[in-house]
């Protein structure tokens, strides 16, 4: 590993229904555990050093009109982590740089774009509606 090396993370997003109602799951490896989660309810996010987080789409999803709109801090005076949105909404990097113990808590903001329903969720947190 060099100095200027920054890794990534991958985590796959599916979600499941077509409404307010929709519920996303995660498939991910932890990079320090190297346990495979499949269709996870939530995810853990925790960075031990400065680390990207490639949150993409699943196939089905983006079939089924879900696009990644942006992210927004959980509550809305945390801090938020930088990102940028992947090419039609599919995809979503955030970059923690674990400059201080800081746990970044944020809503991964989705639009369906065939039936209009906006749905926000902590990937950390689940299926739990702001508020």
């Amino acid at each position: 590993m060099t100095d200027n090396a920054v890794p990534q993370r991958t985590v796959e997003i599916h979600l499941e229904g077509l409404g307010t109602d929709a519920v996303a799951d995660y498939t991910y490896t932890s990079p320090y555990t190297h346990e495979y989660h499949e269709h996870a309810p939530n995810c853990d996010l925790v960075n031990k050093l400065p680390t990207n987080v490639l949150f993409f789409l699943d196939y089905d999803s983006t079939l089924n009109g879900w696009t990644i709109v942006n992210i927004t801090p959980n509550p809305s005076t945390a801090p938020l982590l930088q990102n940028w949105l992947g090419p039609q909404g599919q995809s979503l990097v955030t970059y923690d740089p674990c400059t201080t113990e800081t746990i970044y808590s944020f809503y991964i903001n989705y639009e369906n774009t065939i039936t209009g329903a906006v749905v926000s969720i902590d990937p950390q947190e689940g299926s739990v509606p702001p508020g």
